[in-house]
């Protein structure tokens, strides 16, 4: 066989059938003329390291799945309140382009006072660890967008915001309240 100066891994099987994987250096041992005397070769046993990175990178591709099929808008702010990750499906349905802001403030894109509002939003996200929900809208072409945002703590140096629209909502609710003051109207009108 070939004599290798890397490194490389081998899967076998011992007598009960279990797969193994061993990590196996080479050295080659040569006379005073230069020709090969010996090999010596060590295996290490790495099943347990090899099961946990296959299982780990199982783990994240899962996880990778989930964020693709979720159509909110996803930040990953660091403690200096700085965008610095983002996974959008559209961006070009929102109404700011996060590739613009990366590595900007929060208080920097996000005009007031919402900008200090999220500003505080994450600050006490970093202190607590507690989620915070925040329900906010901007005008878009005329018209009121209205949003949601729930701010999770991912670790001591980041948060996550997820954002969706809840616009269809929100119009919804003002069409319950219309109809119940109607139907609250006409009840009063009844009794009269």
């Amino acid at each position: 066989g070939v004599v290798r100066d890397e490194p490389y891994f081998i899967e076998i099987s011992d007598s009960w059938d279990n797969k193994h994987m061993l990590e196996v250096f080479e050295v080659v041992n040569k006379n005073s003329d230069g020709y090969v005397r010996n090999v010596t070769g060590i295996a290490r046993n790495v099943t347990d390291q090899y099961n946990a990175e296959l299982e780990l990178k199982q783990s994240e591709s899962r996880q990778l799945s989930i964020l693709k099929a979720i159509p909110d808008a996803i930040f990953t702010i660091d403690r200096e309140i700085r965008y610095v990750d983002y996974r959008v499906q559209i961006e070009e349905e929102l109404w700011y382009k996060p590739s613009k802001f990366l590595g900007m403030k929060v208080s920097e894109v996000v005009p007031e006072p919402l900008g200090s509002i999220f500003t505080g939003h994450i600050e006490r996200v970093f202190e607590t660890g507690e989620l915070q929900r925040i329900e906010y809208s901007f005008k878009q072409k005329g018209q009121d967008k209205y949003y949601e945002g729930r701010i999770i703590k991912l670790d001591e140096e980041f948060v996550m915001v997820i954002t969706r629209p809840i616009t269809a909502q929100k119009q919804i609710e003002v069409e319950l309240r219309k109809a119940a003051k109607a139907a609250e109207s006409a009840t009063e009108a009844k009794s009269n």
